[in-house]
């Protein structure tokens, strides 16, 4: 009977534990001789404190056999942090540091692939690593300029492809800086689908559909053509979505979105002004606020607090929907903190309470 079903509120402190041994037995079950286990996580610098201690369990573990762990994060992002895991308990923790790329390396990868003779294989790997710095992620992007300008041609002769490195270093010489690179390619986009993937930018890595489209047609709204006001129907900006996804900016999950790489984000988030990413987080603070999800009280409080950051450093004082709004501002701050803790982010949850009494006074 419908009627009588209900599921019972769970109560975190009983439940935990019972959750964790529930992970250590199927780990004991899945992992055998002949059946080995790996398992793999990336970015665990943005790891929960949750998350961190459950598989701290299974390293800890000295029942666990045939099993490995293997994980990836940035030194930069850790900052003065210690590494993620020690070495504990018969457990061997081993630290790979993965440099950029050489210049041998560069050439060795490049070479076969793009069928290049030798000399021009030297020149353009110096090319690369110089525009570079050895970065894989920014080799891709170089070499997909490369391609779309059309400055490689098809050496008979040799049976190989061949390019003007003289030509390419001129012509892709527009800052010493890797990040130059995206943002020459972001440039060549319409200015619809920049503008949209430049308010994705500020919600997040991923971000829903509906909220970066609502806040767009807002933007457009202000903005002026023969007199009257920019009119783009949604239907429209959704397209602009996806062909960001076929030019490799974003990535589709469903009705959400995500950068397909955090530099991309970085890149178009560079492109907005200080003044305009203040109007910017507190629109879409203000857009969280108006949805229902618990979700939606931790994105509400984060936006209106960089906000408020922004225009602190910008101004020198606190903007005056906050001395207004400073009571509602610091409960915002109250539930998005409840709200972290219930996800056991209690670092997160430490920061708002701390950012929530600062309101108050």
């Amino acid at each position: 009977n419908e009627s009588n079903f209900r599921i019972d509120e769970i109560n975190i402190d009983s439940t935990l534990p019972k959750f964790k041994i529930a992970c250590q037995n199927f780990l004991h079950s899945a992992a055998s001789d002949k059946h080995p286990s790996v398992l793999f996580f990336d970015d665990i610098q943005c790891m929960d404190q949750g998350s961190k201690g459950l598989l701290e369990i299974f390293l800890q573990d000295s029942e666990t056999r045939n099993f490995r762990l293997i994980s990836l994060y940035r030194d930069e992002k850790l900052g003065s942090i210690s590494p993620p895991f020690q070495s504990q308990n018969g457990t061997t923790v081993v630290y790979i540091s993965l440099e950029n790329l050489n210049l041998k390396s560069i050439t060795v990868i490049s070479s076969p692939q793009l069928q290049l003779n030798p000399k021009n294989s030297n020149a353009l790997g110096k090319l690369i690593a110089w525009k570079t710095l050895g970065n894989s992620f920014y080799i891709q992007q170089f070499l997909t300029t490369l391609d779309r300008d059309r400055m490689k041609f098809h050496d008979e002769q040799f049976l190989s492809w061949v390019y003007d490195t003289h030509k390419t270093k001129k012509r892709t010489l527009v800052s010493d800086s890797v990040t130059e690179l995206l943002s020459c390619k972001i440039r060549r986009l319409g200015f619809q689908t920049r503008t949209i993937l430049k308010i994705a930018s500020l919600i997040g890595y991923f971000f829903p559909a509906n909220i970066v489209i609502e806040l767009a047609i807002g933007e457009f709204n202000k903005l002026k053509k023969n007199g009257k006001s920019l009119i783009i129907p949604a239907q429209s900006l959704r397209l602009s979505l996806e062909m960001a996804v076929i030019k490799g900016f974003l990535e589709r999950k469903k009705e959400q979105y995500q950068f397909s790489h955090d530099k991309i984000q970085s890149a178009f988030q560079s492109l907005i002004s200080k003044r305009s990413r203040e109007k910017l987080h507190l629109k879409i603070g203000r857009k969280f606020l108006c949805q229902t999800s618990k979700s939606s009280k931790y994105q509400t409080a984060i936006h209106l607090n960089r906000a408020s950051a922004i225009h602190l450093e910008r101004k020198g004082n606190l903007p005056d929907y906050i001395m207004k709004d400073g009571a509602a501002l610091a409960k915002i701050n109250l539930d998005a903190a409840k709200y972290c803790e219930s996800k056991s982010a209690f670092f997160h949850s430490l920061n708002l309470l701390q950012r929530g009494l600062e309101y108050l006074n």
